[in-house]
């Protein structure tokens, strides 16, 4: 769990900012009987004001100031289905899939994502192999990099654009926003089975005959360490969760040890479970327990606050919000019942299935709670005050977070088909969905995550990390009055409709990747109302004079390409697209494609059909010209049966490499000359 961090938007700007400053006018006589009368007239300047200001406030003229998004919260609004504008897989990274960054999850190849306002944070793996590569998708930038430091796990907290990470000999702090090390400090006795940051230091859990070790790592070296005696264990299997905040370190399996993160004084050290959870207070709760003729008895739960006092509340199990207003930040499902965690007072009991799965809260505000239940696969909507269920809606059975988002109007969450569902927070509504993510799977550890990351909607797969744009206004905390009419359009072109005839397709730049050939298209509308592409299977095949180069099917369904309208004739608008043909799907590579001043004349064609129908999408919000859209995949090759794959072999031997089981990255980038003209056809739609 990510601890809280500051609210993601602001409070709004004062509506006038201080009086204008003058320099001092030219000095000048003034006749004496001027004083008085200036003087008079500021007094009563001064009265005038006074009422004014007063006016203003008591009269209600002012429009009252609207609550900003809670920490957590989308900070735009999703009145529409939105369209992704960038997707990275874990193919284009040359792996099979993400993984979490966790080492207790990480080896059993279960996905997980750590994210902040600005970068999403996992790492890549291949089956049959222990060796991960440290990945991020910055958000707004559409970019990523893979991180020379190949840390074996990180802690799952980023403060200020740093996380850090560590392997058997060393502890990294990383910068997010480029994956490089700022500082690396060697530490000997191992990794350890637990690495936590509370913002300034590491904390790495080691453990030696039953007894536990933590130890601080400064960026600039090895602050304290304590080891903490056995206190008996609990079953707890090989779960394990070690998490810090500004105050205070814990770790927990079958055994839970919480210590100040200033000297490592002992606060909690007792048997227990293996969960931690924190208040946006820096608060941690843990579950303890006992074990006795084997018999295992769980609770009560022990809150540890930062000044080191803890308090006990009945309870086998907690769980605190990840969205709260201020009000309710006290407030956790302890024992399935909502509770005040400084009092012990529960409101409520917690209308979800019994199994193994500790519910979610997801959002808690003074009107409602939104509790996400594992076992039962249920989103259930709560009043606050009374428990009263106000609305429910089938969702996936999903082991630990990131079920669900809300941007203030809407609840976003996983669909029991795994596609991507908005609810009206209020009702339950449904508003809008998106199809089945990419890359994700129906198992309770492998279903798609829905991620808040600033004011972009972030789904991610074991698969695919998908990023939507916002399709409304800036957002509000829950109960907040919505800006759903101030859609994110492009002025008076807000929606694009499907056009009858295809788009242009021109190839601009060709570059190998670890996926295969990646091709940047200009792409543009042939209507002037714009275009919308969605079918889930469209051919695009392109040659070079007689020469094929690549030709594969791509799914425009889960990615939804929409196109600026055009401006006339003369002004026609486009968006920048990039296309990898996966291995099997070009013959080509760029060191074999004209380009450069030499490819004055070449012409190549794109040909576009929509081969799995036109799709079942007749209109999209409008991005803007000259922006790029998400980038695409080949889902499978489609090489035309006439074509001689061998012989195209022989003349191309560079490209030969592609038809093996995996084409190897290479440095090769070729940009297309402005001098060559470039053609498309779009036979059928």
């Amino acid at each position: 769990m990510t601890y809280p961090g500051p609210p993601q938007g602001g409070w709004p700007a004062p509506q006038f900012g201080p009086p204008p400053q003058f320099g001092p006018p030219p000095r000048r006589g003034m006749p004496r009987w001027i004083l008085p009368l200036v003087a008079m007239i500021c007094v009563l300047a001064v009265a005038t004001a006074t009422v004014v200001v007063w006016q203003s406030v008591s009269g209600g003229g002012s429009e009252p100031t609207k609550q900003p998004p809670l920490a957590g919260q989308l900070t735009s609004e999703y009145p529409s289905a939105p369209i992704a504008t960038s997707e990275v897989s874990a193919t284009q990274l040359g792996a099979d899939q993400f993984v979490s960054v966790l080492s207790a999850e990480n080896q059993y190849l279960r996905p997980g994502f750590v994210h902040d306002d600005s970068t999403v944070v996992t790492m890549t793996a291949n089956q049959g192999s222990s060796d991960h590569s440290l990945v991020g998708v910055v958000v707004e930038a559409g970019e990523q990099w893979v991180s020379p430091v190949r840390p074996r796990a990180c802690a799952d907290r980023i403060v200020d654009h740093q996380m850090v990470c560590n392997d058997a000999g060393s502890v990294y702090f990383i910068d997010t926003l480029t994956g490089r090390a700022t500082h690396t400090v060697p530490l000997d006795g191992g990794m350890g089975y637990g690495l936590a940051y509370d913002g300034d230091n590491a904390y790495v859990v080691s453990a030696t005959t039953g007894d536990k070790t933590i130890t601080q790592v400064t960026p600039t070296g090895r602050g304290w360490s304590q080891t903490y005696p056995s206190a008996g264990a609990l079953p707890s299997g090989d779960s394990t969760t070690t998490l810090a905040t500004d105050s205070l370190v814990a770790t927990a399996s079958g055994s839970v040890t919480v210590a100040s993160t200033v000297d490592g004084r002992v606060l909690v050290n007792r048997p227990g479970g293996a969960s931690i959870s924190t208040l946006a207070d820096g608060s941690i709760l843990v579950v303890a327990g006992s074990f006795s003729n084997g018999q295992v008895s769980r609770g009560p739960v022990l809150v540890v606050r930062p000044d080191g006092s803890v308090d006990e509340v009945d309870g086998d199990s907690v769980a605190t919000p990840a969205v709260s207003n201020p009000g309710e930040s006290e407030w956790a499902l302890i024992g399935g019942r909502l509770v005040d965690s400084r009092s012990g007072v529960p409101r409520w009991q917690v209308p979800v299935a019994s199994g193994t799965l500790t519910p979610n809260l997801s959002l808690l505000t003074a009107q409602q709670a939104v509790v996400v239940d594992g076992d039962g696969a249920r989103v259930h909507s709560i009043d606050t005050t009374t428990g009263v269920e106000r609305w429910s809606a089938g969702t996936i059975r999903q082991f630990g977070e990131n079920v669900g988002v809300t941007d203030g109007q809407r609840y976003i969450y996983v669909g029991p088909d795994n596609g991507i569902v908005a609810a009206d927070l209020a009702t339950g509504a449904p508003q809008w969905s998106l199809p089945t993510s990419p890359g994700g799977s129906v198992s309770v550890y492998a279903g798609p995550q829905i991620l808040a990351v600033g004011d972009h909607l972030v789904v991610a797969t074991p698969g695919a990390i998908t990023v939507y744009n916002p399709t409304g206004g800036a957002a509000s905390a829950p109960g907040e009055p919505g800006t759903t009419d101030q859609a994110a359009g492009n002025g008076d072109d807000e929606y694009v409709t499907r056009c009858g005839s295809a788009p242009v397709f021109e190839p601009q730049r060709f570059a190998t990747s670890a996926g295969g050939l990646v091709v940047t298209m200009k792409v543009t509308a042939t209507c002037p109302t714009g275009d919308v592409l969605s079918s889930g299977s469209t051919r695009i095949t392109i040659t070079q004079g007689a020469a094929l180069v690549a030709s594969g099917l791509f799914d425009f369904s889960r990615s939804v390409l929409a196109l600026p309208p055009g401006r006339g004739a003369d002004r026609p608008r486009s968006i920048d697209l990039d296309m990898t043909f996966s291995p099997g799907s070009f013959l080509r590579l760029p060191d074999t494609l004209p380009s450069g001043s030499g490819a004055a004349g070449t012409t190549y064609l794109v040909e576009c059909e929509q081969v799995g129908g036109p799709g079942t999408l007749t209109e999209a919000p409008a991005p803007a010209g000259g922006a790029s859209a998400a980038a695409v995949s080949a889902s499978s090759p489609f090489i035309p049966q006439d074509v001689d794959v061998e012989a195209v072999c022989r003349r191309c031997p560079s490209a030969a490499s592609q038809f093996g089981p995996q084409l190897h990255p290479r440095e090769s980038e070729q940009p297309v000359g402005r001098s060559t003209q470039l053609e498309a056809a779009g036979s059928r739609r």
